[in-house]
């Protein structure tokens, strides 16, 4: 295995912790499965990941495409009324330790425009040496070019980097492109699997 001299991350979800996901949101709102949900929202998200569509042209083609058009107007205040989400401390602490050890830190999310917006004003810049979001570079995750971006703005080979995502979708394809994935469930899993690949020491994980 290449020696390794980037990490990327996920926002939402490994990052950044949202109030709510929509894959849990939307089908309470609705009453129906997280299958039906999943099977119309990945379908369409790519309108609203990769394009600058309104939000509510974008949920307005999902809840029509699940029946439910009529709700579209409810479910924007709801999603405009949720509380403001908050950092993962502990994957702070991470970024700070990696950076120490002069590892590259790259961020990739699949985002819209406003959402990129948002973290940026939570200062999401200060903590990466690279951060893109899919609505303003065009592409998203699990396209490989999404990998493969990252990789080049981080200014390393794509076998040199390890990518951190919540979503095991987004990782299906990472040895066919060429990177280490690790599937972020819990901090306790994801700092044992740095020390396997040996990023991280067990004492420098005591000390997180």
């Amino acid at each position: 295995m290449p020696k390794i001299k980037a990490i990327g991350f996920d926002w939402s979800g490994v990052v950044f912790f949202h109030p709510t996901k929509y894959n849990k949101m939307v089908p309470e709102f609705l009453n129906i499965s997280k299958e039906k949900f999943s099977d119309s929202y990945y379908q369409h998200n790519h309108l609203i990941n990769t394009k600058h569509t309104d939000p509510k042209e974008f949920w307005t083609i999902v809840f029509t495409d699940l029946g439910h058009e009529s709700r579209v107007d409810e479910f924007i205040e709801a999603l405009n009324n949720l509380p403001k989400g908050k950092y993962n401390e502990k994957i702070l602490l991470l970024l700070t330790l990696l950076k120490s050890k002069n590892y590259k830190l790259g961020l990739f999310s699949n985002h819209t425009a406003a959402g990129a917006k948002e973290a940026r004003e939570f200062g999401v810049d200060d903590l990466f040496d690279v951060t893109l979001f899919s609505a303003e570079v065009g592409v998203m995750k699990s396209h490989p070019e999404a990998y493969l971006l990252l990789a080049e703005k981080l200014g390393v080979d794509i076998s040199e980097m390890i990518y951190i995502d919540d979503t095991p979708h987004n990782l299906d394809k990472a040895h066919e492109i060429g990177f280490e994935p690790i599937l972020y469930t819990d901090m306790e899993s994801l700092l044992q699997r740095l020390q396997e690949l040996d990023i991280l020491t067990a004492s420098e994980i005591e000390k997180l």
